[in-house]
């Protein structure tokens, strides 16, 4: 017994100043560039913490704490290590996990659990749309992972590279002046998309898949997303009535309508343009008794959101079909003694 107490207690004591050491490197690595590290002491630091990630108790990961904080410090050393060398940090992933794919037991628990781990050690990578070099580096990489995806065998895996993926596809749509017309990307694009409107069709997939699929269409070339954004929105309804799938469906809408707003000049003229913003409130905020609202934050911030992008594109729109009918602007004008039961608290 005395044996097994001491020997948790070492374990526990690497385990802590392993943490200390990622800790201090990413620090270190946040405050350097690649010439005052040197290109050596960068390889030598990435390969320590890569194999750091490749020996973990992937199985037990989840239920010790102590472990979990050392993997979530990796994952932000890795996202530091990328604005100084994202080249080499994606090719150590890139090699890791091609191995990974090409094993024999790929099928087995513990590889399994050994890609979602290293896929999810990827979240914190900063992919750049500029300059045009590293916007040529972030086409690469997307379209090796994308590959790596169509390929990948798996429930918790498929699910890992679509949470990763959308991160990544959450920051390029956030770029001011990102490049959609380029040949990696449209490859990327082509790569992808076939495999993740195959995982829609899976209801095990739908939650991992969906917000996905609403990313691929943001950043989708200029032709298709204006042909299709609007039907993608009127096509949740029941989505919307479910509500577990209602803040995704809710997330989806209030990113296609930022980027029908944001992004491009589109054809259509003022009226058309007003006319399909009303029809998205018609859906995200239907008059009566089926109404949305909800305190939930899941619920509550897309709708925000929503709210916030169409005000900014047109004020006297939102007042008119969103603000005035929330707080019920008819009884003010109507005359009557109000009451302030007569305001619903949600709203």
């Amino acid at each position: 017994m005395l044996q097994l107490e001491r020997q948790l207690h070492l374990n526990r004591h690497a385990t802590i100043s392993s943490y200390l050491v990622g800790r201090v490197l990413t620090e270190v690595v946040e405050q350097s560039t690649l010439g005052s590290m040197g290109k050596d002491i960068a390889d030598r630091i990435e390969t320590l913490v890569i194999d750091n990630v490749k020996n973990l108790d992937a199985e037990n990961l989840s239920s010790d704490p102590l472990r979990m904080a050392n993997w979530r410090i990796y994952t932000h050393f890795f996202g530091a290590m990328s604005n100084v060398n994202f080249r080499s940090i994606t090719d150590r992933f890139v090699s890791e996990l091609d191995k990974l794919q090409k094993s024999d037991a790929i099928r087995s628990p513990p590889v399994q659990t050994g890609m979602e781990i290293l896929i999810l050690s990827m979240r914190y990578l900063n992919v750049r749309t500029t300059p045009e070099d590293s916007w040529n580096k972030t086409c690469s990489f997307m379209l090796t992972l994308a590959r790596f995806f169509v390929n990948a065998h798996g429930q918790r895996v498929k699910q890992a590279y679509c949470s990763v993926l959308e991160k990544f596809l959450c920051s390029i749509a956030a770029a001011p002046t990102p490049q959609f017309n380029g040949s990696k990307w449209r490859q990327f694009l082509d790569t992808i998309n076939p495999r993740v409107a195959q995982l829609l069709t899976k209801p095990r997939y739908w939650q991992s898949a969906y917000p996905l699929s609403a990313l691929l269409l943001c950043l989708a070339q200029k032709e298709q997303f204006i042909t299709q954004w609007s039907p993608a929105v009127s096509a949740l309804p029941t989505r919307l009535k479910d509500r577990f799938s209602r803040g995704m469906a809710l997330q989806a809408v209030s990113r296609l309508v930022w980027t029908y707003i944001n992004r491009e000049k589109w054809p259509d003229g003022p009226q058309l343009r007003m006319k399909k913003l009303e029809d998205v409130i018609k859906i995200v905020l239907p008059q009566g008794k089926k109404t949305y609202l909800s305190a939930d934050r899941t619920v509550a911030e897309p709708l925000i959101q929503i709210i916030r992008v169409i005000g900014f594109e047109n004020q006297e729109l939102c007042f008119k079909t969103i603000i005035f009918p929330l707080i019920n602007s008819e009884l003010f004008v109507s005359g009557r003694d109000l009451k302030i039961e007569q305001m619903e608290q949600k709203r």
